[in-house]
């Protein structure tokens, strides 16, 4: 597979636009970051590539497929994993049986137990007596199990200790380098979006105000500013 890709997609729910006019690429290995305030559509890009948003124009594809008018499911096995922000868990079910829910074999449960050694230690508790960072370790093991090419993730951090966090990040990071996979963070910390990707694309009210490199857009305090809310990123 070539790479995914937004092309000209704009996208919504029911008669609602929310974003317009989305290009991006993504290839094999790359790191692409997602930034803008809430609200901004962010979640919806995602969704138009998963299944979960309405495309009104354009297409989504992976490589020379058209995924525009496919159901979820089929977009998951044209390699594409995906950890909503909602985290993909069931709380009813115990880590070995999300995980097994998820379609994994052992083969894939040992490689999540290698990258969350965690999630062993839990193997037999709830996902509701999980702590936040183990039900999104658990969320990411999960999206792991259909052997993604392309991974997707909408703010893998939110509500995570700093500490925390930094321990789903080394491992995102693993991940991605390890199995090269292509990468799209939607994430509201703006260091660890710009630290980890390699391109940045920014929206505000549902369209692109900002594509270019990581390093590019720390030069740029006037996008930082009307579009993300900081007067500069330290780093």
């Amino acid at each position: 597979m070539n790479g995914i890709a937004w092309n000209g997609v704009s996208a919504g729910y029911g008669a609602t636009t929310i974003i317009e006019e989305i290009d991006l690429t993504v290839a094999p290995g790359e790191r692409i970051g997602v930034l803008g305030r809430n609200g901004a559509g962010k979640t919806t890009m995602l969704s138009a590539m998963t299944g979960g948003a309405q495309i009104l124009k354009g297409t989504v594809r992976a490589g020379d497929r058209d995924l525009s008018n496919l159901p979820p499911w089929a977009r998951s096995r044209a390699g594409i994993g995906v950890v909503p922000q909602t985290r993909d868990i069931f709380r009813s079910l115990t880590v070995r049986e999300n995980l097994m829910a998820g379609g994994g074999t052992a083969a894939d449960m040992a490689d999540a137990f290698a990258l969350f050694p965690r999630l062993k230690e839990r193997l037999g508790n709830l996902g509701a007596d999980l702590s936040g960072g183990e039900q999104q370790m658990l969320s990411i093991a999960r999206a792991l199990m259909n052997r993604p090419t392309f991974l997707l993730l909408d703010e893998p951090l939110e509500g995570l200790s700093p500490l925390v966090s930094q321990d789903v990040m080394a491992a995102i990071r693993k991940l991605v380098s390890d199995r090269n996979l292509g990468c799209v963070l939607v994430e509201q910390h703006v260091g660890t979006v710009l630290d980890f990707c390699d391109r940045v694309l920014v929206l505000q009210r549902g369209r692109v105000v900002f594509s270019g490199t990581s390093d590019a857009l720390r030069t740029r305090p006037d996008v930082l500013e009307s579009a993300i809310g900081l007067s500069g990123v330290s780093g």
